[in-house]
């Protein structure tokens, strides 16, 4: 199984957008992101963190398509980590 499970986007082939974690990671963490996170940068954190215990996987048989956001302009002002 995996802890961290990414939904392929066929908007953003590749990427490990929407990820979906277990309540087990709120439980232990708090909080699903540290705070330094504003609205950017947390899907592949998720994946990464995760992906270094070899818990992190894509769905490949779940599509979306994130039609606002994802690698093109979004709804909102983009605010990446440093």
């Amino acid at each position: 199984g995996a802890a961290c499970v990414a939904l392929k986007d066929e908007a953003f082939p590749g990427f490990p957008t929407f990820p979906v974690v277990h309540r087990w990671h709120i439980q232990q963490f708090g909080a699903i992101l540290p705070r330094q996170f504003a609205n950017q940068g947390g899907d592949p954190y998720l994946y990464d963190l995760y992906s270094r215990y070899n818990a992190a996987a894509f769905d490949v048989s779940c599509r979306l398509k994130n039609r606002i956001g994802g690698d093109g302009d979004a709804r909102y002002l983009k605010h990446h980590i440093n």
